[in-house]
């Protein structure tokens, strides 16, 4: 038989298991629901980012394709693949970086509803926003995008919120720009030669 003072001890232990699990079982369950819903959140959160990177690079393509435009230009080759032109007769008629970033602006804000379908991924969630806006900024060795986009996003008793989403491409288009003027002001000064056209250097 066991002594008084060994039952104590086993009656404590035994009350603190049973204290321990349930500390340890509410916790658990308390702490699934939790990184299930910042995982949710944070899935969204990625899922945007991800649809503007993805428009943002199509986007960026056509630009460079189509020589600085992707919807309207004043002065085109027309060809099965319009080209902005940016010498006529001497005169410099190219692209502005700042009209290139509107035409991404336009594109990035026309194409991204698209990509993100309603939120369709995303059954579980009740996910509205207002009315969306973009800003692209070329820089020589990237391109980024910020997309401003007042989403509120619930699940069950859980509401979150988030305005900004930014992105940034690695993309010499930049670089491609300070050269083109360049080129053109040398053209103009009929300094074109052998030597200079060896020294631009691109990584495509």
């Amino acid at each position: 038989m066991y002594k008084r003072g060994q039952l104590s001890i086993f009656l404590m232990i035994a009350i603190f298991i049973l204290i321990f699990s349930g500390i340890f079982f509410y916790a658990k369950n308390n702490y699934s629901n939790n990184v299930f819903d910042f995982n949710g959140f944070d899935d969204i959160s990625f899922y945007v980012s991800n649809c503007l990177e993805k428009v943002g690079d199509n986007g960026v393509d056509i630009l460079s394709q189509q020589g600085g435009f992707i919807y309207y230009y004043d002065n085109i080759l027309n060809s099965e693949q319009p080209v902005a032109y940016h010498l006529i007769n001497g005169k410099d008629v190219s692209v502005s970086k700042e009209f290139m970033e509107s035409e991404l602006n336009k594109y990035v804000q026309g194409n991204i509803v698209n990509c993100i379908d309603n939120f369709k991924l995303f059954q579980d969630y009740e996910i509205s926003y207002s009315n969306l806006s973009v800003d692209s900024k070329i820089n020589k060795k990237d391109v980024e995008f910020e997309l401003n986009m007042p989403l509120e996003i619930q699940y069950k008793d859980s509401i979150t919120k988030k305005n900004k989403f930014k992105v940034k491409l690695n993309d010499n288009l930049g670089e491609f720009i300070n050269q083109k003027d360049s080129m053109l002001d040398k053209i103009n000064e009929n300094k074109i030669d052998l030597l200079y056209l060896s020294e631009l250097d691109y990584s495509v």
